[in-house]
């Protein structure tokens, strides 16, 4: 279940990302650690 949450949280932090390509990497970032 939290994988599920994860990869949902994933593709719509994706989707806003693509209107702002530096918050791509503040995503990345935070789902690392």
């Amino acid at each position: 279940m939290i994988g599920k949450i994860r990869s949902v949280l994933l593709k719509k932090s994706e989707t806003k990302s693509l209107n702002s390509k530096p918050n791509l990497e503040e995503v990345i970032e935070k789902h690392r650690n």
